[in-house]
């Protein structure tokens, strides 16, 4: 099957038994239909128009309220809601016998839509107003060319191809099961990041690019004490430096055992600089506690105060991590039993700090408050996404004095401009 791109941009305007669509200025890609891909007939149709519906409803994280309908010149109907959990032989069932009973005297083109009922649930389908045209040679996808990037459109196009050649095969697994199957390349946040404008950067990357534009400008203020973006790198680079004479590497796990401090960014970009992956552990836990973190974690050295660098098992004992670009490690909170380490891989941080720094509008301007504890997921957001906008990093020490009243104060004499969740 051939991938073709179309290059015009068109009015199209459909009318139905259902009446007009209104007409928007519209780009397309399309896949050719041959016999020998299995793509010809009624049977690949209504596993075209179910992948449709399980792809529309993943695309809008599985929402309840996403609609879709099908036109054509013979009529038109709605389709089912999609159930995430449920087989989906129920539903391709439906789309076939649907599709049957409009084409009973003839088979002709026909198109499907979809879009969301609530704003909270909105997903790619309905804001780009993407529509499935279907042809006796061919697969087209019709999108709105100011707001959808071709390349894009044309992974939306693979993830629908790939979903129903999958349920030629097995139709009763479930829409989740078959997404997974088919894994589109990218989230609707992600390409729903990408419509509003996110710039997705690596977030060492982001914050070399401040030390080499902007080196003297303040990345830290911690206790009175304010490190540059030039210093930040540097001290880096030079514990990176030492991580590597004891033997650290990509894929290594090193246990970052310090408070909330400059050490700490410190430490942690120091980590991720190698493709490490480094694991913050909170200094007022109980003994044994912590032990079980470290153990749970397959740490082999850890960080002290001072960037005091010990070796907790031998090389031979540490196990390294197939995927280098894993980043860090948070626990949960362990009310239920033993607390469980979750794994965050470098990109994932880099596109959650890219999200936030385009979500809170944080610029080189910007002084974020480093309030939460280096062992909650909060305190990633307060960090990175500060440090990828060239913004200076504000740490809450323990001189700061809690009280409403007196809480307001440092903020104030601070120039916080961002203060996260308290």
């Amino acid at each position: 099957m051939n991938i073709e791109y179309r290059d015009s941009v068109r009015d199209i305007q459909v009318i139905g038994a259902e009446g007009e669509w209104p007409a928007v200025s519209q780009a397309s890609v399309s896949l050719e239909r041959a016999n020998d891909a299995g793509t010809i007939g009624a049977e690949f149709e209504a596993s075209l128009l179910t992948a449709w519906l399980v792809t529309a409803c993943w695309y809008a994280n599985w929402a309840e309220e996403v609609s879709s309908v099908v036109i054509s010149r013979a009529g038109h109907f709605s389709c089912l809601n999609v159930d995430p959990l449920a087989p989906v032989s129920g539903l391709r069932a439906n789309c076939k016998k649907a599709l049957d009973d409009m084409f009973i005297v003839q088979r002709a083109p026909w198109q499907v839509r979809a879009w969301s009922n609530t704003e909270q649930c909105q997903g790619v389908f309905g804001l780009a107003q993407l529509q499935m045209r279907i042809r006796e040679d061919s697969i087209e996808l019709l999108f709105d060319g100011q707001v959808l990037e071709r390349e894009l459109a044309h992974e939306i196009l693979d993830t629908l191809y790939a979903i129903a050649i999958a349920l030629q095969y097995d139709n009763n697994i479930t829409p989740q099961q078959l997404v997974e199957l088919a894994r589109p390349v990218q989230s609707n946040s992600e390409l729903l990041g990408k419509l509003q404008g996110v710039v997705n950067q690596d977030v060492l990357e982001a914050f070399e690019g401040h030390v080499y534009r902007n080196p003297e400008k303040a990345a830290i203020y911690d206790a009175g004490t304010t490190i540059s973006y030039g210093q930040l790198s540097m001290l880096a680079q030079e514990l990176a430096t030492e991580l590597e004479r004891n033997g650290v590497t990509a894929g290594s796990r090193v246990a970052l055992r310090l408070p909330r401090s400059s050490d700490f960014i410190i430490a942690a970009l120091a980590v991720l600089s190698l493709d490490a992956i480094y694991i913050p552990i909170d200094l007022e836990l109980p003994t044994e506690r912590s032990k079980l973190m470290l153990e749970d974690a397959r740490v082999g050295w850890v960080i002290d105060s001072g960037a005091v660098i010990t070796r907790v098992r031998s090389i031979a004992h540490t196990e390294s991590e197939s995927n280098s670009g894993c980043g860090y490690v948070l626990f949960t909170s362990g009310t239920t039993g033993r607390p469980k380490g979750v794994l965050v891989s470098r990109s994932s941080l880099s596109y959650y700090a890219s999200v936030a720094r385009h979500t809170f509008n944080l610029t080189n301007h910007s002084r974020v408050l480093q309030f939460a504890t280096v062992s909650f997921d909060a305190s990633v957001e307060e960090i990175y996404p500060c440090l990828m906008a060239g913004g200076t990093v504000v740490i809450r020490d323990s001189s700061v004095d809690l009280r409403p009243t007196k809480f307001l104060e440092f903020v104030h004499e601070q120039q916080i401009t961002f203060l996260g969740k308290v």
